[in-house]
């Protein structure tokens, strides 16, 4: 199937805008320094200008550059942010200049294969024509792996739509705590708390689009900012010379074998007579595209992407054959980038307003630990009512359950009430992957999933807060407990995880994934060969699947810590430890102990506060209203 917008490329392309965002200048005029200036000059910003401009050239896309004229910007409630994420502004802002399409890219990501148009580009990861089509899709992300398994921002695409402006809104808006100026920023809040919630959980795609390893043949490359700067500089020339080498720059062909070696193992006068010769082809193509004309095409190039799929080949073949008339024909496209001084902060009050919040829009927020505290903006969102829910079951049957599982309570939200504090839908994006604490509404049916989510204890002497089902009952009940799914995303409709590459060989070998799998390296050293699966949490001895099944699950935080902006999940209530027993890793008794604090905000509402670490309370993320 074709997409509908690659039809016309020419008109269409000029709804497509690349966004760039950064503190220092990319510096057009580096273009006509001598060569001896630059090499003390160049910066990875100027480079990955140009190589995204060359794509949007290319493909007739506008290129936008953001310029902050302050070191990062401010929310109203909030205060001061890192310049991360004021990318959130610069987006919204290009969103606002009515363009269809908008691609992030960091200063320091870039486009390496320039012969993939957008859709094309989209398609070979793995986002089909319906999703970059449908009106509740068309946000997409690159992937994080290898070093988590989600999102990466700094790689984005998005189509322009309501759905699109919501969650950018809801983005801006929502609490981040100490990640506003802590790594890692706005992905924290995308990965623990946007990809969870049910309003975005089915609009947010992650590619197959290994963004942040520059040694795999993927179209958009992503550099690691602990490369440091000779390596981050020497993929980026590789990356120019399989670019111009084929267009008009041949002399470049015999830098090829060396960029192609890593930079350490060559003499440094080498070095710096690579990067000069490398650099003065791009100052002079980059002079040609700006003082010239470009025009949209698809030309061979040796950075052709290894990875394109046969259906996305299919498309380009189709495209390209369907305007290859209109290209020749259509008089040349001028390379006009726009070089923006960018208020983030006023961007933000004019295109990020939230809308009115309702408790539907909240389902599925997750929950976390945050500074207990008075303030009237934050004591709503960590106020609960811990109420008894009745029982209408004759008195003995009453009696004889409660002494099996203990009075049922529930949780529920000062700010909204129809709202409790439950076993999520969704797990942590990072190992562990326990079952995050989430909104969900009170009222459940007997008898269904969504009660025996709502369904919690509350232990006045021990302070556990715990799940009425055991194991055995929530695997049955719910999907993303359950070992016949395999890795949880798989049954909870979310797309924003993918599971490792490595886990494809966990059942042929358990070193497949090496040390990056310790569970599985310890089970081979003390069992040998045995079968293992892929279940929720990833992978798994198969005989382990049944386990553990009259065990609970109690309230607690991810890893075990307790400091402010880490999450609440739910764990396996920690039983009692001999006395010189090891300690248990990550889920210690005390971090699933919670005391009952009288709130000073209302005589109906108490606060949960973890006895080990009493300054932090359950939280939902506040959000200005």
């Amino acid at each position: 199937m074709l997409l509908p917008w690659i039809y016309l490329p020419l008109a269409i392309a000029q709804k497509v805008a690349l966004v760039m965002m950064d503190t220092r200048v990319p510096a057009l005029s580096w273009v006509l320094q001598s060569k001896e200036t630059l090499k003390h000059n160049l910066t990875a910003t100027m480079m990955t200008y140009f190589l995204n401009l060359k794509y949007a050239c290319l493909n007739g896309y506008q290129l936008i550059f953001y310029r902050l004229i302050t070191e990062g910007c401010v929310h109203p409630r909030w205060g001061w942010r890192h310049p991360s994420y004021c990318k959130l502004c610069a987006i919204a802002e290009a969103l606002a200049a009515g363009y269809e399409w908008v691609v992030y890219l960091d200063s320091d990501a870039f486009v390496r294969n320039a012969t993939l148009p957008l859709p094309q580009l989209l398609l070979s990861y793995e986002a089909t024509v319906e999703a970059q089509t449908r009106e509740l899709q068309g946000i997409f992300f690159g992937w994080d792996y290898p070093y988590t398994l989600g999102p990466n921002a700094g790689f984005t695409a998005l189509r322009n739509s309501a759905q699109t402006r919501s969650m950018l809104s809801f983005w801006w808006n929502v609490y981040a705590g100490r990640f506003s100026t802590d790594h890692s920023y706005e992905q924290h809040t995308l990965h623990w708390k946007l990809i969870h919630m049910h309003t975005f959980r089915r609009a947010l795609q992650t590619l197959a689009l290994r963004s942040m390893d520059p040694t795999y043949p993927h179209a958009v490359v992503h550099l690691d900012h602990n490369a440091g700067t000779r390596n981050r500089l020497w993929t980026m020339c590789l990356a120019t010379v399989e670019l111009l080498a084929p267009r008009g720059y041949p002399s470049l062909r015999d830098s090829l074998p060396m960029l192609r070696k890593k930079p350490k193992t060559l003499p440094y006068k080498l070095r710096e007579q690579v990067l000069l010769a490398v650099v003065g082809a791009a100052a002079d193509d980059m002079a040609r595209l700006l003082n010239g004309s470009a025009t949209p095409h698809n030309a061979p190039s040796a950075a052709s992407n290894a990875d394109t799929s046969s259906s996305a080949s299919t498309v380009s073949s189709a495209s390209n054959a369907s305007t290859a008339s209109a290209s020749t024909s259509a008089p040349p496209l001028r390379c006009a980038p726009q070089l923006v001084e960018f208020d983030a902060s006023a961007a933000a009050a004019r295109h990020l307003q939230l809308a009115p919040l309702s408790a539907a829009s909240l389902l599925g927020l997750p929950l976390s630990l945050s500074n207990c505290t008075a303030a009237p903006a934050m004591l709503p969102w960590q106020e609960w009512a811990l109420v008894s829910t009745p029982d209408a079951r004759p008195r003995r049957e009453r009696n004889e359950r409660r002494r099996a599982k203990g009075q049922e309570h529930r949780l529920s939200l000062r700010r909204f009430p129809q709202l409790c504090a439950t076993l999520g839908e969704t797990r942590s994006p990072r190992n562990p992957y326990a079952s995050l604490a989430q909104l969900s509404w009170c009222d459940a049916t007997p008898g269904s999933a969504a009660a025996a989510r709502v369904a919690l204890h509350y232990r006045d002497g021990s302070g556990e807060l715990r799940t009425i089902k055991p194991l055995s009952e929530l695997r049955s009940a719910l999907p993303e407990l359950a070992t016949g799914c395999g890795f949880w995303p798989n049954c909870s409709g979310t797309q924003a995880l993918r599971p490792k590459l490595c886990w494809a060989q966990i059942s042929e070998r358990l070193d497949a994934c090496g040390i990056t799998e310790p569970q599985m390296m310890n089970l081979m050293e003390r069992q040998g060969r045995v079968a293992a699966i892929i279940g929720p949490a990833g992978p798994m001895a198969a005989a382990a699947t049944g386990r553990n099944g009259d065990e609970h699950l109690c309230l607690g935080t991810w890893r075990g810590k307790l400091e402010e902006g880490n999450a609440a999940v739910f764990v396996r209530c920690p039983e009692a430890q001999p006395k010189h027993a090891k300690k248990r890793r990550w889920n210690g008794k005390e971090t699933t102990q919670w005391a009952v604090d009288p709130s000073a905000g209302s005589s109906m509402h108490v606060r949960l506060v973890s006895k080990a670490a009493p300054h932090l309370c359950l939280s939902v993320p506040p959000i200005p209203v």
